[in-house]
């Protein structure tokens, strides 16, 4: 049962590290390890493999030197969990890559520390420095305090010698943004600064690469590392590892979040054998809050699901000119695109947990068939469906917005069944159409912006909502993710410059509809049916034309067996906002109503009709009030139509 335990961690591991691996990207990857030449002289010279130097001189070869977690003061329980170890993280990689110090391992410091019994969280004594150096056989010791105030955040840093306690090196408090820890800004800034005073001799190259802002995913990449580090810390194993599957999908050359997941993996891999009784119910107890973590841990990573906004600025469109106002119609492409680390993350951490859970071999005896059937009063695994909501804008080469529109797109996810629970998100693509947009605003060179997304400003809606706004040749460059139009707008220009089906304001359809006179000469309800077209030349209006068939007639059931009327009515057209959802109508026109007798007969009389109702995209439901001034009758109908419409989504 061992083997088997073993064999099957050995089966998750493989697929986790394949699917790390393979994960799509094209980020703009880190500055390459340094290859080294060994002189005669002991000085040793350090060649990037892209022919570029990072520094000259021996880089601070035979230097060792441990970096510990900042102290935070002031952070809110949020940023204590993810600010400190992201520092330590990222200034143990730049010091390792821009230099040749020796830097002691982070994991290996962790396990050294708890060994000691010593605390993770910076707050160390002179004491404690020199003991951690002694331990970990290093010469000197990087400290630092991250303090928030009112208004910014002081970053400091020291570099202090274990065996004199005399700093060699340090950083003076320097005020950072929110946005500036958060992207590494300041803190490869501070390694810099601090590289310098311990004799590494940046390049100009050097310098440049190591204070360049990072790239969006390993930026990500490095903050899940730190969350995953923390939730582990706190015993949280399946949070810690959908951190970690998520810092090695971002960035699959991260090899300690790889590392982490290999031994985090390992641990959960229990057979139960050789327990006695009070650690057999023990272990069933921490299986059943492992699977409640799991499904709480799912239930609050898809309330906010990441998705990338995105527009295509070359795919501008431009309708002619309405010669009668001086406007014209403009449309691009968009697309809802979603984060593809997000559904590889959860989709593997269920799935491990689940495998992880059958290698047990207690699946039988503990009654369970999860994730299938979860421990949760309801179910997190079910369908979840969204909708985003942004208000997009085309600007001309001044800057000015000369349109806006509001959207809103299908977001939210499938969940496959099976073993797994698979989750598959949603995404949408289409095109975006403003209408009669001042054709006097309109210049050579049109761009597209969003301004909110679910009423929080573009600029911070990647923060509040999950959604990153970006063009598509960005999302390429930076995640390497293709999103194109498979057709632009045809807004289908008539001479005039207004459009034909692709026009919200104009309402072409055919359809039938069935009702009944609930008020009539006869005071009694009269059954009839329709047939009905809908004509619009013009924006903002339409003309209806048709027939009623009536079964009975409603003055005299024993004289009339029907009638036949047909019908040509004028409407004012109010379309909903969104365009393509309908709109409200009032009109009038004239009926020829056509009487048949039960002898034979019939009789014609013109009438005038006055209705008003709802044209839905695929319902109608209308009111008319009929009239020939001897007498009056009425019809409600409810109807289904089919609206025309060029494929421009509004």
């Amino acid at each position: 049962m061992k083997n088997f335990g073993f064999v099957v961690y050995f089966v998750i591991l493989s697929i986790i590290m394949s699917s790390c691996g393979t994960t799509p990207t094209n980020q703009a990857t880190a500055p390459l390890s340094m290859e080294v030449a060994v002189l005669p002289d002991s000085e040793s010279v350090y060649i990037s493999q892209d022919e570029y130097l990072f520094f000259t001189g021996n880089g601070g070869f035979g230097m060792t030197l441990t970096i510990l977690e900042p102290r935070g003061s002031g952070l809110s329980q949020d940023e204590l969990r993810w600010m400190p170890p992201l520092i330590q993280g990222a200034m143990t990689g730049d010091f390792n890559l821009y230099s040749a110090i020796t830097v002691t391992d982070r994991q290996n410091l962790e396990i050294i520390l708890a060994e000691q019994d010593l605390s993770l969280s910076g707050f160390f004594s002179d004491e404690d420095f020199i003991r951690i150096g002694h331990l970990v056989n290093a010469e000197y010791i990087v400290t630092g305090s991250i303090t928030r105030t009112a208004t910014v955040f002081m970053l400091e840093f020291a570099v202090t010698s274990v065996e004199t306690g005399v700093r060699r090196a340090s950083t003076r408090p320097t005020p950072v943004s929110l946005q500036d820890l958060e992207n590494l800004s300041a803190v490869r800034e501070a390694t810099a600064d601090l590289l310098g005073q311990l004799g590494v001799n940046l390049t100009a190259h050097g310098r440049r690469e190591l204070t360049r802002p990072l790239d969006i995913p390993t930026v990500q990449a490095q903050t899940a590392l730190a969350w995953g580090i923390t939730a582990q810390r706190q015993g949280l194993e399946v949070e810690a590892m959908s951190y970690f599957l998520q810092a090695s999908g971002r960035a699959p050359g991260l090899a300690e979040a790889t590392n982490r997941l290999d031994i985090l993996t390992a641990d959960l891999v229990n057979t139960g054998l050789d327990m006695d009784e009070y650690q057999y119910a023990a272990w069933h107890e921490q299986w059943m809050e492992r699977l409640q973590e799991t499904e709480d841990l799912f239930a609050s990573q898809t309330q906010r699901q990441p998705y990338f906004l995105v527009y295509d600025p070359d795919s501008i469109s431009r309708g002619a000119t309405n010669r009668r106002d001086g406007t014209m119609d403009l449309g691009f492409w968009m697309s809802l695109v979603p984060d593809p680390v997000w559904a590889d993350t959860i989709n593997q951490m269920i799935y491990t947990v689940a495998a992880v859970l059958v290698a047990t071999g207690r699946v039988g005896a503990w009654d369970l068939d999860w994730p299938n059937n979860s421990l949760s009063d309801s179910s997190p695994f079910d369908d979840r469906i969204d909708y985003i909501t942004a208000v997009v804008e085309i600007v001309n080469e001044h800057g000015v917005s000369i349109g806006s529109q509001t959207i809103t797109v299908p977001a939210g996810f499938n969940v496959q069944q099976g073993v797994s629970r698979s989750v598959v998100p949603r995404q949408w693509e289409g095109n975006v159409v403003l209408e009669s947009v001042d054709a006097n605003l309109v210049t050579d060179n049109l761009g597209v912006q969003v301004a909110y997304v679910n009423d929080v400003p573009a600029a911070d809606a990647a923060r509040w909502t999950g959604v990153t706004v970006m063009s598509n040749v960005e999302l390429y460059s930076t995640f390497g993710i293709h999103s194109a139009p498979t057709e632009t707008p045809d807004l289908m220009a008539r001479g005039d410059g207004t459009t034909m089906f692709s026009d919200p304001a104009r309402f072409w359809s055919v359809g039938f509809a069935g009702g009944i006179s609930p008020v009539g000469v006869a005071g009694a309800p009269v059954p009839g049916f329709t047939f009905q077209a809908t004509l619009a030349p013009l924006r903002h209006s339409f003309i209806r034309i048709g027939s009623d068939f009536i079964f009975r007639s409603f003055t005299d059931y024993s004289a009339y067996s029907g009638s036949f009327n047909p019908f040509v009515h004028y409407a004012l057209f109010l379309p909903f906002a969104g365009g393509w959802n309908g709109g409200w109508y009032i009109g009038t026109g004239f009926c020829l109503m056509n009487s048949f007798l039960q002898n034979g007969d019939s009789e014609s009389f013109l009438a005038i009709d006055f209705t008003t109702g709802f044209m839905l995209r695929w319902v109608s439901i209308s009111y008319i009030l009929r009239t020939d001034f001897y007498g009056f009758s009425d019809k409600l109908a409810i109807g289904f139509n089919i609206r025309f419409r060029s494929r421009e989504t509004r």
